[in-house]
C-alpha cells in the first residue's frame, strides 16, 4: 500500500512540476507576444495563468512541457537576444506578473534596465533615452515629453490650416452675408485663434523640453566633474536658468562648440520677440510690464496672437530645433522621430523657408 501511495504522489509531484514548467514558458512568452502586439484581450494575455491544466491527461501535460523546454524556450531566447541584453526567462516572468496585476505597464527605460534588462538601443531607434516603455494591448509603445508636445501642435497645425482655409474662403462675402454666417463665421475664428495660442504655447513647451532632455541624457552619460561650476548648474538646474541660456549654452557643452551666440538672429526673434507673446498668454495680466523690460502692453500682445504668429513661431522653432540637432550630432544616432513628424505639419503652413 505504502508503495502505491508513493508512487501516486511521485506521479503528483512530477505533474505538478510540469505544470510549472508549461506555465513559467507560456508567461515568458505571453510578455513576447504582448510587445509585438498579438494578442486583442487581456483575457488571451492572461491565459498562461488561467488554463485548466489540472484536466489535461498526464501524457499530454508531460509533451507540453517538454516541448516548453525544447522548442517555445529556444523561440523566446531568440526573441530576447534581439530586444534584450542579459534578459532571462524569470525576469520575462516577473515582467508579466507587474502587468497582470496593472493590465498595462509604463516604466522609463532607465528603472525597466534596472530591474529586467537593456534594451537593444535599434529597438528604440529614433526616441531618446529619456522614453517611458508602455506596455499594452497595442504592443510595446514608447513615450516621451517631445514627442507628446509634437504631436500637440501637429494637431492644432491641422486645425487652424482647416479653419484658416475656411475663413479666406468667406473674405469676399459682404457684410450682409456674414451677418447671415455669424455663428459659423464665429466658430471657425474662435478655433482659428484656439490653434494659434496652442501652437504658440506649445512650440516654447517643446524647445525647453527638448533642452531638458539633451541635458538629462549628457548628465546620465557624462562626468560633470570637468565642467565649470556654471555649465553643470545650466544642466541640472532647469529651474532658475532662462530658456535662452539653455538654449546658447547646452548645445556648446553637449558638443564642445558654439552653436550660436545671443546675437543671433533667430535666437533673438524666438526668444526676444516671439516670446512676449506666449509670456502674455501665460502671464495675462492688464498690467503693462516694467519699463526695464520694454514697457510693452501684455494685453494686446495677448489679443494679437494669430495665424501669422503661430505659423512664424513653429516655423522658427523647427529650424532652431534641426540645427541644435545637426550640431550635436550624438554619436551619428538619425534625428528624432519627431522631429521629422513636426516637419511635416509645418511644411504645411511655413512661410519661412525650412532648411538647415
Amino acid at each position: 500500500m505504502f508503495g502505491l501511495m508513493s508512487k501516486i504522489m511521485n506521479n503528483i509531484f512530477r505533474s505538478s512540476q510540469e505544470e510549472k514548467i508549461v506555465r513559467r514558458y507560456y508567461k515568458a512568452a505571453s510578455v513576447g507576444r504582448l510587445m509585438l502586439h498579438e494578442f486583442s484581450s487581456w483575457h488571451d494575455y492572461l491565459e498562461p495563468e488561467t488554463m485548466d491544466l489540472d484536466s489535461i491527461p498526464r501524457r499530454q501535460l508531460k509533451d507540453m512541457a517538454t516541448n516548453a523546454n525544447k522548442i517555445l524556450a529556444k523561440e523566446i531566447l531568440k526573441f530576447c537576444n534581439r530586444n534584450f541584453d542579459g534578459m532571462t526567462i524569470d525576469s520575462l516572468v516577473e515582467l508579466y506578473e507587474e502587468i497582470k496585476g496593472l493590465r498595462g505597464l509604463e516604466i522609463p527605460l532607465e528603472e525597466f534596465e534596472s530591474r529586467f534588462a537593456k534594451v537593444n538601443p535599434i529597438v528604440y531607434k529614433g526616441h531618446p533615452k529619456h522614453l517611458t516603455l508602455c506596455f499594452s494591448l497595442w504592443g510595446l509603445q514608447f513615450r516621451c515629453p517631445e514627442d507628446e508636445i509634437t504631436k500637440d501642435i501637429c494637431e492644432a497645425i491641422d486645425i487652424l490650416e482647416e479653419t484658416g482655409r475656411k475663413i479666406h474662403d468667406l473674405q469676399d462675402i459682404d457684410h450682409i452675408q456674414a451677418e447671415k454666417n455669424k455663428s459659423h463665421i464665429s466658430d471657425l475664428t474662435r478655433k482659428n485663434v484656439f490653434a494659434s495660442r496652442s501652437i504658440l504655447y506649445s512650440s516654447f513647451n517643446l524647445l525647453e523640453a527638448y533642452l531638458n532632455g539633451l541635458s538629462w541624457c549628457y548628465c546620465k552619460t557624462n562626468d560633470l566633474s570637468q565642467l565649470s561650476k556654471n555649465d553643470r548648474k545650466i544642466l541640472e538646474d532647469h529651474s532658475s536658468n532662462s530658456l535662452k541660456d539653455k538654449l546658447i549654452k547646452i548645445p556648446r557643452i553637449i558638443s564642445g562648440t558654439e552653436l550660436w551666440d545671443s546675437t543671433d538672429q533667430m535666437v533673438d526673434e524666438l526668444i526676444g520677440n516671439l516670446k512676449k507673446f506666449r509670456d502674455a498668454m501665460v502671464h495675462a495680466s492688464p498690467f503693462s510690464a516694467p519699463e526695464k523690460y520694454g514697457g510693452y502692453n501684455k494685453l494686446r500682445l495677448l489679443y494679437n496672437i494669430n495665424e501669422m504668429v503661430a505659423i512664424k513661431t513653429v516655423g522658427l522653432l523647427y529650424l532652431i530645433l534641426s540645427r541644435i540637432d545637426a550640431h550635436i550630432d550624438s554619436q551619428g544616432e538619425e534625428s528624432p522621430r519627431w522631429l521629422h513628424q513636426l516637419k511635416s505639419s509645418v511644411d504645411k503652413v511655413a512661410i519661412i523657408e525650412v532648411t538647415l
